[in-house]
């Protein structure tokens, strides 16, 4: 079964024509183990790296339950794949430029937030780009919230 959440709806009709009510099941697969797919190549590098693996070694999902604390690349330029983290702790970055954070809400066990120089680009505005340094963060339980500038709330955020 593939991972996520799935919902089943059923009917039945019987023989002289009566129709049942209406049936909804819904269940969540999690914990499926399959090849990771890194969108950038960046992370794939320093995954590979942290796991001792060759460039030819297949990294499935389980292979990066243990990690706890991770260090996203500078040169790092999609953040999709901290996905693959689910149980990680302690997630810090060092002058990075990010156009989204929802990728954190995804890191539902994360405790520590460390942002070191980074800068938010929050979307056009004319012909130039703005820019909002980190100023304080704040997570709600695993969901990550903008007000102004950034917002998230993890337990303990250090901003340097």
């Amino acid at each position: 079964l593939p991972a996520g959440e799935t919902t089943v709806s059923a009917i039945i009709v019987a023989d002289n024509g009566l129709v049942s009510p209406l049936a909804v099941f819904e269940y969540t697969v999690g914990g499926v183990i399959e090849p990771v797919n890194f969108t950038d190549p960046a992370i794939a590098a320093s995954v590979r790296q942290m796991l001792k693996a060759d460039e030819d070694d297949v990294i499935y999902t389980n292979d990066l339950w243990d990690v706890e604390e991770y260090t996203i690349p500078a040169e790092a330029k999609q953040f999709e794949d901290l996905r693959y983290f689910p149980y990680l702790k302690k997630l810090t970055a060092t002058d990075i430029s990010f156009d989204t954070l929802a990728h954190l809400s995804e890191l539902k066990d994360l405790e520590e937030l460390t942002l070191t120089g980074c800068k938010y680009h929050r979307g056009q505005h004319g012909n130039h780009q703005a820019h909002y340094q980190y100023q304080c963060c704040d997570f709600f339980p695993n969901t990550v919230h903008f007000v102004s500038s950034l917002i998230v709330s993890p337990r303990r955020a250090a901003f340097l």
